[in-house]
């Protein structure tokens, strides 16, 4: 099954290709932004990540084959311009594809996880994260806590501050709960 949804007509008019790589626990509509790039020449290929944008939970995220998916696309297309948006987890995934190519790429990492994460001090942030959570849920359960800690991985602190954040993170929630 492949995990990069693109649409190969688009690929062959486009001048450049895009690819777009979300964080392991956030859907490929974070990219919707970039929609407006296929006006300007770009032919888009999101990564959709297991158990998200409809894909099964299983097999699991394997970093080297979704960077070597990507690499394949890249050699469709060989005359091409390559860029590369990687997001969380989807920045080792730009950047492993980008060092298979044999090519010019131009690559964005945004907040790109590492293998040793950022310490005793993410654990700390975390930790006061995941506690702030069940406190705003007012709930000890596992899965509610996790509900409402989802939402800061998706979109950030700024939830808990800003009313359009938070309803739109709700609505997120709600419409994938299950």
């Amino acid at each position: 099954m492949a995990h990069l949804l693109y649409d190969p007509e688009e690929m062959a008019a486009a001048r450049t290709i895009a690819a777009l790589v979300p964080g392991a626990l956030s859907r490929g509509d974070i990219f919707e932004p970039a929609e407006a790039w296929r006006d300007r020449g770009y032919g888009l290929a999101i990564y959709r990540f297991p158990g998200l944008d409809g894909r099964p939970v299983s097999p699991p995220l394997n970093i080297a084959e979704a960077a070597q998916e990507i690499v394949d696309l890249a050699a469709r297309y060989p005359d091409k311009p390559l860029r590369f948006l990687g997001y969380s987890t989807g920045g080792p995934i730009v950047l492993t594809a980008a060092v298979r190519l044999r090519r010019d790429v131009k690559i964005a990492a945004m907040c790109p996880a590492v293998d040793a994460g950022g310490g005793w001090r993410t654990g700390v942030f975390g930790l006061c994260d995941v506690l702030r959570s069940a406190w705003r849920c007012g709930s000890l359960r596992r899965n509610d806590i996790w509900l409402e800690y989802y939402k800061v991985l998706l979109f950030g602190r700024s939830v808990w501050r800003d009313p359009d954040v938070s309803a739109r993170a709700d609505a997120v929630i709600d419409a994938y709960r299950d």
